[in-house]
């Protein structure tokens, strides 16, 4: 009798976890913009950058997209971030509707609604919080471009010539990139590795002749 109860009492937090796992994801689906970062410390929490003030000494992102950090979640578990103008491709799951795991990082999830969400990197006994910076995301109904696992890339001179061209995957650089002087001649040659340099770089000057070589161990 003990033990059918211990199970049905398994199986009912069982059912209640999975239940607020799919809230949460109900919750978190869509784009949330980067409000403000606060500073965990022992005296409390300090706000370190309140990004919807006027104040002319804060950051305000909405002013240079180049400045934004946007967070994207879809339903299917797909996550995206745009940082400082680029975009990045991951994935994401709840261990709980207090735990999260984006990409390769667990974070806290200190509040989440309809409108706001507060997260931090996981700290306990054995993971150091390098990083204990409150993250606070307001939700925006701005549109927001999904960028594919691969994707090429390819940028010109003013005077019709190749300047860059490489791919990304899941938007690191990846493969070989190459760049061109405006004059036509190959400038450089690199390789990554899902952003990591790897193999010979080469770089040649205006005339041709190669003035840089380096080995990169991934």
């Amino acid at each position: 009798m003990k033990r059918l109860s211990a199970l049905i009492f398994l199986l009912t937090m069982s059912g209640t976890v999975s239940g607020q796992i799919s809230q949460s994801k109900e919750l978190i689906a869509g784009r949330w913009d980067l409000a403000e970062t606060i500073r965990d410390t022992t005296a409390g929490f300090e706000l370190l950058t309140e990004l919807t003030t006027e104040d002319p000494e804060t950051t305000t992102l909405s002013d240079n997209s180049q400045q934004e950090v946007v967070f994207f979640f879809t339903p299917a578990g797909e996550f995206q971030e745009l940082r400082f103008g680029h975009k990045y491709r991951s994935s994401y799951r709840f261990i709980s509707n207090e735990v999260i795991i984006i990409g390769a990082t667990t974070f806290q999830v200190l509040d989440i609604g309809p409108k706001q969400l507060k997260i931090q990197r996981y700290e306990d006994e054995f993971i150091q919080l390098s990083e204990p910076d409150i993250l606070v995301f307001e939700k925006s109904e701005k549109p927001f471009t999904l960028i594919k696992e691969y994707e090429s890339h390819l940028s010109h001179h003013a005077n019709g010539r190749k300047k860059e061209e490489g791919s990304y995957h899941n938007g690191f650089q990846h493969g070989v990139w190459k760049t061109w002087h405006p004059n036509g001649q190959l400038k450089t040659s690199r390789e990554f590795l899902d952003g990591i340099p790897i193999g010979i770089w080469k770089t040649w000057d205006k005339s041709g002749t190669l003035i840089e070589e380096k080995k990169h161990s991934n």
